[in-house]
């Protein structure tokens, strides 16, 4: 027939797909590009293709952002169907569940003239060109990839994390629900560096994505921010969900790591300090990236391997917490700022050695508690910020050994200092909360 001898004199000269059908969609010529495209579906049969509709193969259809696309919204369906070109549509075909062909589509409609000396009817044709772009996509994405990645742990770089923390947000927002965002900072991260090298600090930080990975949900976000700073973006977690996580996420460096890196047998001890901080629908981006920087600095400030929630409602930081009187935590700080005197005295005086005190873990965990004592208002019922539980286990077991060693020194002369009773009320109230998580 005189058309189709057209066609392929036309459509074989110009190397692209060209496939013909007709008002019903049935493929009536195609030519040798459209042959060797189509060649998986075909199964190496040229003719396959001739007389069948796309409804007839079975491939599966996607939009460009990757949603299957339904057999109506396909460019050559929409062009019979409108009587209007569709161009340069991206298209992907997937075979068998296979990896997607990505192929630029474009449908225009003709309207052929009947010949009944050549036996060719009249109506409308559709002439669909495709270009595989598929090598094309998968350079972008690669190319996209690098660009929002940390290339050290293949995390979400901090331009990503903006981008997602933005996302999570609008969403958050039309649904009324809060959005998490923890800051994470590895303590001591440098001294890893200096002391077995910049290799070891690699793993390390390998090792934490890792971690932090596998503690949260595929919808969610880590990024690492540059250095040893990371963050996550957890939507609608709430506080309950906010403290299980950064304890979960602390828990996790219980065990040493390995990093591969660095010397063999290497084992490093690390912990991570946590800021976190609950926006509210409607509050902004700034706000809670403030907050979360914020309460990061009082977790890093109040000891190593610990967490500190900012709360939204009330504008203050919160960490573990218990709930005690204030007159009495009053005491008892007062009653350690007395015995801290009394023994530098008997110090001075020779009647004690100048090399005892106590560990520095230890030392820590009391500043940080008179630290807070001195925060609280002088009375009431109210909620003292405590450090991290495992912590406060050691501290408690070395200061009651402190309490029966000053016990006996009372008793030997060398220190006149008594724990007044609310004092000792706010000591037994503390190590109740010990006893109670069984440390």
């Amino acid at each position: 027939m005189r058309f189709e001898t057209a066609f392929r004199s036309f459509a074989e000269s110009i190397g692209v797909a060209v496939v013909v059908a007709d008002g019903d969609g049935v493929v009536l010529t195609a030519n040798q590009a459209a042959i060797e495209l189509f060649d998986d579906v075909l199964g190496g049969d040229p003719g396959a293709l001739l007389g069948t509709r796309a409804a007839d193969h079975p491939w599966k259809l996607l939009h460009e952002d990757g949603r299957e696309m339904p057999l109506d919204q396909e460019p050559a369906q929409q062009a019979r169907c409108t009587g209007r070109p569709v161009r340069d549509q991206v298209v992907g075909f997937v075979l068998d569940g296979g990896a997607p062909r990505w192929l630029l589509q474009s449908a225009v409609p003709y309207e052929r003239e009947p010949d009944p000396a050549a036996g060719e009817p009249g109506g409308r044709l559709m002439v669909s060109t495709f270009f595989d772009i598929t090598a094309r996509r998968e350079l972008e994405a690669r190319l996209e990839q690098r660009a929002s990645s940390d290339p050290l742990t293949g995390l979400s770089n901090r331009l990503r994390y903006e981008e997602r923390l933005a996302e999570a947000a609008q969403r958050a927002d039309r649904a009324g629900l809060p959005v998490t965002l923890m800051h994470i900072d590895v303590d001591d991260f440098k001294g890893v560096n200096d002391l077995h090298g910049h290799g070891a600090g690699d793993g390390v930080l390998v090792a934490l994505a890792e971690r932090i990975s596998a503690l949260v949900r595929a919808t969610d976000t880590v990024a690492r921010l540059g250095g040893d700073e990371f963050a996550v973006v957890v939507e609608g977690a709430d506080v309950d969900r906010a403290r299980t996580l950064a304890e979960e996420i602390i828990a996790a460096f219980e065990a040493p790591i390995r990093p591969a890196r660095a010397h063999r047998g290497t084992e490093l001890d690390i912990s991570v300090s946590i800021g976190a901080a609950i926006r509210a629908p409607g509050e902004g981006l700034e706000v809670v990236e403030l907050a979360a920087d914020e309460a990061l600095l009082a977790a890093k400030h109040a000891g190593k391997g610990g967490y500190i929630l900012h709360d939204a409602t009330t504008g203050r930081l919160r960490g573990t917490e218990l709930t005690v009187a204030a007159d009495e935590a009053h005491a008892w700080a007062s009653y350690i700022e007395t015995l801290r005197r009394g023994i530098a005295r008997s110090k001075d005086e020779g009647k004690l050695p100048s090399s005892s005190g106590a560990p520095d873990s230890v030392h820590r965990v009391l500043q940080a508690l008179l630290t807070r004592i001195e925060r609280l208002p002088p009375t009431g019922q109210v909620a003292l910020e405590l450090p991290r539980e495992r912590d406060l286990g050691p501290f408690i077991f070395h200061q009651t050994n402190v309490d029966h060693w000053v016990e006996r020194l009372r008793c030997d002369g060398i220190l006149d200092v008594h724990m007044p009773p609310a004092a000792a009320r706010f000591w037994a109230t503390l190590r109740a909360r010990i006893e109670v998580v069984g440390l």
